[in-house]
């Protein structure tokens, strides 16, 4: 699952002046929900026909049980927790039928970098790192303990040659092949923002930033049509400054889930190469128009590297910048969205 390090200045939304329009009053409102997706979720949005703030959080609520690869489904008929404990076929929710197809297209076009099938090794580093799936402030792992997780990540490597997935486009039904397990922490909040920009386009919604997770960013417009003001900024330095309108963002970094042990940075970031918690680089930003793409190719950038991101660049026809500061324990990255038209909400 990832955790980035950016830190959020949330706007708060106004009444749109609109006394010479006709119809009804556009009104702006506020969701968040927390904790889904390991950490949490909120959006700001425009609408004439009143709040949807229920209807965002049975989708948000439906998808994060869908992709929990940790426990039973609860409110839904099957998740990934599901697939993981069966090697028959299980019949799945749309959501998660696409989802699926989508991370093993998206580990395709990657060329490894992404992979949807590091459940047991995620695990192991978040326990040898973090203790645990929430990492712990005063946790320290050992030179020992390090050494041991190591050890036993060929044998989990070793399963994900032969594990695959099969789909049933009638049926809707997801079989997995093979012994190694699914964990899309790395997929499942840029997913969730393509779903709700894709709920927001069938409800005529235009005016809306959604914040998934502080790291899969969605922007629409303001409530005057512009775009969103964002500073990106690395150790203590402004180095971009635009505005995001109609366009999606992944920010990937390393920072609260990192441990340095003999001068090495060991983070939530894993190598599907090699089964290791070492990125080339601390921090990747990249802005395109599929925010599940950018999800998985913001951390394959991290460990691919400059040159390999150039190319991905041109191919998938998104724009990145990458970050190294990764030896020194220097991390400092920050991400700041503000609009000063926006003042009020509901």
């Amino acid at each position: 699952m990832k955790s980035k390090f950016v830190f959020l200045s949330l706007p708060l939304l106004l009444l749109a002046s609109c006394g010479e329009e006709k119809g009804p009053e556009t009104l702006y409102y506020h969701f968040s929900l927390t904790p889904v997706f390991g950490s949490g979720i909120s959006m700001n949005y425009g609408s004439k026909e009143g709040s949807y703030n229920d209807t965002l959080e049975t989708i948000t609520k439906r998808l994060d049980a869908l992709v929990d690869p940790y426990h039973a489904p609860v409110n839904v008929k099957a998740s990934l927790y599901t697939i993981n404990h069966t090697h028959d076929p299980v019949a799945v929710d749309e959501d998660l039928f696409k989802l699926l197809k989508k991370a093993v297209e998206l580990e395709k076009q990657t060329e490894g970098y992404f992979s949807p099938w590091l459940y047991e090794i995620t695990t192991l580093w978040k326990t040898t790192l973090f203790g645990g799936l929430i990492p712990l402030s005063d946790f320290k792992p050992t030179k020992e303990s390090i050494e041991e997780a190591k050890g036993k990540v060929g044998a989990m490597l070793a399963k994900i040659p032969g594990s695959s997935l099969l789909f049933d486009e009638a049926k809707k039904t997801v079989q997995r092949v093979g012994d190694a397990m699914l964990d899309l922490g790395g997929l499942a909040k840029g997913y969730f923002v393509e779903r709700i920009e894709d709920f927001f386009k069938e409800k005529e919604v235009t005016v809306y930033l959604i914040d998934g997770g502080q790291s899969s960013l969605g922007f629409g417009t303001t409530d005057t049509g512009d775009g969103f003001n964002v500073r990106l900024s690395y150790t203590g330095t402004e180095v971009i400054r635009y505005q995001a309108k109609n366009i999606d963002s992944s920010c990937s970094a390393i920072y609260e889930q990192y441990q340095m042990v003999d001068g090495v940075v060991y983070s939530h970031v894993i190598d599907p190469k090699n089964g290791l918690p070492v990125a080339s680089f601390s921090m990747a930003y990249l802005q395109g128009e599929d925010s599940a793409m950018l999800d998985a190719f913001s951390t394959s950038c991290m460990l691919a590297g400059i040159e390999k991101t150039k190319e991905w660049e041109k191919k998938y026809n998104f724009a990145s910048c990458l970050f190294s500061d990764v030896t020194t324990g220097g991390h400092y990255a920050k991400l700041e969205y503000e609009n000063s038209n926006l003042k009020r909400s509901v």
